[in-house]
């Protein structure tokens, strides 16, 4: 039975990274489908260009994506020790 619950213990951190992971490119992929493969080629003057700007644009969304999971994940750590913190007071 320890054993059990020591292996649960040691996947559940990567289980809910690969989590947010999924849910995040999810989301980001849903949000930008249409502005993501239309718009770069769009934007390009040939067919070598055309791929350089569709990869570069996809790069900044996941970037910003990123960016901003990140800050509200830390957002949220930091209102969550308030509100812990005026339960002590």
């Amino acid at each position: 039975m320890n054993g059990d619950l020591a292996q649960l213990l040691e996947r559940f951190p990567r289980a809910r990274i690969a989590a947010i992971g999924t849910v995040l490119g999810g989301a980001i992929a849903a949000l930008n489908i249409f502005t993501g493969l239309s718009f770069p080629f769009v934007l390009a003057n040939g067919f070598i260009d055309s791929l350089l700007s569709f990869a570069v644009w996809w790069m900044i969304l996941v970037a910003a994506g990123i960016a901003l999971a990140a800050a509200s994940a830390q957002t949220a750590r930091r209102v969550g020790e308030r509100q812990i913190e005026d339960l002590f007071e």
